[in-house]
């Protein structure tokens, strides 16, 4: 099966935004400097970050909201993060 022109352009995307991230970080940060523990804000987050390091342990309690609000995943179509 092909992949279509749009599913192409966005892992494109995602490698070119990670790979510029990462030149960002080892650019601006001194040497000693460490990115652990800070939280993840998720307007900010890179696409493949764990949904726990975003919303830690809130994580299940959240996706217990979800399931009691929204059975049906209605909000799964609008994208972003899927709990």
């Amino acid at each position: 099966m092909r992949e279509s022109t749009e599913t192409i352009f966005r892992a494109a995307m995602s490698e070119r935004t990670a790979e510029g991230l990462s030149m960002t970080e080892t650019s601006a940060m001194p040497s000693n400097a460490s990115l652990d523990r800070l939280p993840v804000y998720p307007n900010y987050a890179m696409v493949g970050t764990p949904l726990s390091d975003i919303y830690g342990d809130n994580l299940p309690e959240l996706k217990r909201l979800k399931a009691r609000v929204d059975p049906n995943n209605v909000m799964g179509l609008a994208g972003g993060f899927k709990l």
